[in-house]
C-alpha cells in the first residue's frame, strides 16, 4: 500500500483567493463579495467506507458523481450556515482501477482537472480549498472503477473581508552576500594618458649584421717589382742573444739597403710572408718601428732592418734561424 499526500489550492471557478497581511480571503467571482477564512478543529465530513461510514455518501462508482451537503450539521461537522468555501483534506483509497477524482461546487460544470490520482492499493491524500454551491453543497466525481473517499474539514470561508492589513513587520537581517556574478564584457579602451618621463637609456643592443661591401676605390699608382735586396730573395733571421731568446734579427749585422731600378720611383711598399709562430716588425737605423709602405729619399731605401718575434704558436724548442720572404714593390707616382 502506498501513502501519498499533496496540497492543492483548486477551489472552483466561483471563487478567487487573495492573501492579505495575516489573513486569507476569497472573493466570489460572480458577485465580487469577499470571504475571510475561519479555522476550527478538524472534523470528518464524509467517509464512504462501509465499516467507517460517516455522512450519507457511499462508495463512488465509475463515472459517478456524489453530492455532499456541507453546511450546518453535516457528517461529524458543524459548519457555519454562511460558509462560501471549505478548506479540506481528501483521502482516496480502495480503488479497483487506476482513477482520478475531482471536487467542485454542486451545479457547476465539472473542471477538467483532478485533485486525486489513485491506483489500486494506494492511499492518496490531498489538501485543497473547494467552493460551495449557493445551497452549500460540494460534488465529487470518480472517473474509473470504484473509489472510497474520506473528507476532513479544516476550516471555512465566511462572508466579509478580512480586517485592514496590519503594519509591516520589522526589517529582517540582511542575508549573506551572494556569489559574484559572471564577468562582464570588457569596456571600450579609455583615452591615452599623458606622456611619461623619458626612461634611462637601455643597454646597447647586439652588433648588427655586416653591411654590404662598399664600392671599389679608385685605382692606385702604378707599381714596379724591380727592387733589389743586395742580391737576395729570402732573408735569414738569426735567434738573438741569449740563444733561447724569442727575438730574431738579420744574419748579416746592420740594416739592408733596398734599390728601385725605376728612377721615377718615390717609395717602396713591402709585405712579409712569415713562418707560423712568428710575428714581424721593422726597425730603422735608430730602432724606431716603421710601417710600410715607407717613403724613401730618391730611389734608395736604406736601413731595411726586418726582425721577428716568436709568439705562443712557435715550435718548441725554438729554431736557431728562420727564413722570411719579403715582397717589395717599387712605387711610381701616376702621370
Amino acid at each position: 500500500m502506498t501513502l501519498t499526500r499533496t496540497r492543492w489550492a483548486a477551489i472552483g471557478a466561483a471563487v478567487a483567493v487573495t492573501l492579505g497581511a495575516g489573513s486569507l480571503s476569497f472573493v466570489d467571482a460572480a458577485t465580487g463579495d469577499p470571504s475571510s477564512f475561519e479555522a476550527f478543529v478538524p472534523c470528518r465530513l464524509v467517509d464512504t467506507r462501509p465499516e467507517f461510514k460517516v455522512g450519507t455518501a457511499a462508495t463512488i462508482g465509475p463515472g459517478a458523481t456524489v453530492d455532499i451537503a456541507a453546511r450546518g450539521e453535516a457528517g461529524r461537522c458543524d459548519i457555519p450556515d454562511d460558509a462560501t468555501a471549505l478548506s479540506v483534506n481528501v483521502i482516496g483509497l480502495n480503488a479497483t482501477s487506476p482513477t482520478f477524482a475531482t471536487a467542485f461546487p454542486t451545479g457547476d460544470d465539472r473542471p477538467e482537472s483532478s485533485q486525486l490520482n489513485v491506483f489500486p492499493g494506494d492511499v492518496v491524500s490531498n489538501g485543497f480549498d473547494v467552493a460551495l454551491s449557493d445551497d452549500g453543497s460540494v460534488s465529487v466525481f470518480n472517473a474509473f472503477g470504484n473509489l472510497d473517499i474520506v473528507i476532513d474539514v479544516l476550516g471555512a470561508y465566511r462572508p466579509g473581508g478580512g480586517g485592514e492589513p496590519g503594519p509591516a513587520g520589522p526589517k529582517g537581517d540582511t542575508g549573506d552576500t551572494g556569489p559574484a556574478g559572471p564577468k562582464g564584457d570588457t569596456g571600450d579602451t579609455g583615452p591615452a594618458g599623458p606622456k611619461g618621463d623619458t626612461g634611462d637609456t637601455g643597454p646597447a643592443g647586439a652588433d648588427g649584421a655586416d653591411g654590404a661591401d662598399g664600392a671599389d676605390g679608385v685605382d692606385g699608382v702604378d707599381g714596379s717589382a724591380n727592387v733589389s735586396i743586395e742580391g737576395k730573395t729570402a732573408i735569414t733571421l738569426e735567434q738573438g742573444s741569449p740563444p733561447d731568446g724569442t727575438t730574431y734579427g738579420t744574419l748579416t749585422p746592420g740594416p739592408l739597403d733596398l734599390t728601385c731600378d725605376d728612377p721615377n720611383a718615390a717609395a717602396i711598399r713591402w709585405s712579409i710572408d712569415m713562418p707560423d709562430g712568428f710575428d714581424f716588425f721593422l726597425n730603422n737605423a735608430s730602432g724606431a718601428e716603421q710601417l710600410g709602405p715607407q717613403p724613401v729619399n730618391g730611389i734608395s731605401f736604406s736601413n731595411f732592418n726586418p726582425k721577428a718575434e716568436a709568439n705562443g704558436s712557435a715550435p718548441d724548442p725554438l729554431p736557431a734561424t728562420i727564413d722570411i720572404v719579403p715582397e717589395l714593390v717599387c712605387v711610381v707616382p701616376a702621370g
